[in-house]
């Protein structure tokens, strides 16, 4: 459903005027409105103030399920977090939880090559986040393959 842009039945339900427009992520979670499967929503208790329930139903998710699911940070493990917005401090407060020694955010530049370049040998570096289609990123081959390090996506 990611690449498609369309529900899992198939089937577009977002238009403006006769124009049909995909849905991003099987719910479109960008959009004012959306029209999504049942199994992707999660009711909100009406005490839970709006604000904090969008830094966790966005932030949150994105940040720890980047360390715990994507990069599996285990314990004695060292994290480095470049980038402390919201999904940042979230992935920082993930490594923690994952029992990370080294969760302290940099103040690097944020770019994919300063990732890879600050992994250890073997280790991985995870890029987290939208960037505009067609975003590229200049990443030194040779250390991926002489080092052996891993660069992966998360959503």
């Amino acid at each position: 459903m990611r690449g498609s842009g369309l529900l899992a039945d198939s089937t577009r339900r977002l238009r403006r005027d006769d124009l049909e427009i995909r849905h991003f992520a099987g719910v479109s979670c960008f959009a004012e409105h959306t029209v999504c499967a049942e199994q992707a929503v999660l009711k909100i208790p009406g005490d839970v103030p709006m604000p904090i329930g969008a830094v966790v139903g966005c932030a949150v998710m994105t940040g720890v399920g980047a360390v715990v699911n994507t990069a599996r940070v285990e314990p004695g493990s060292t994290a480095l977090v470049i980038g402390a917005g919201g999904v940042g401090l979230c992935a920082i407060t993930g490594a923690a939880l994952a029992g990370a020694v080294s969760t302290t955010p940099s103040r690097l530049t944020h770019t994919v090559e300063q990732a890879v370049r600050a992994v250890r040998v073997g280790g991985t570096a995870v890029a987290v986040g939208i960037v505009p289609t067609g975003t590229a990123a200049q990443v030194n081959v040779q250390q991926l393959v002489m080092q052996e390090k891993t660069l992966k996506g998360s959503i």
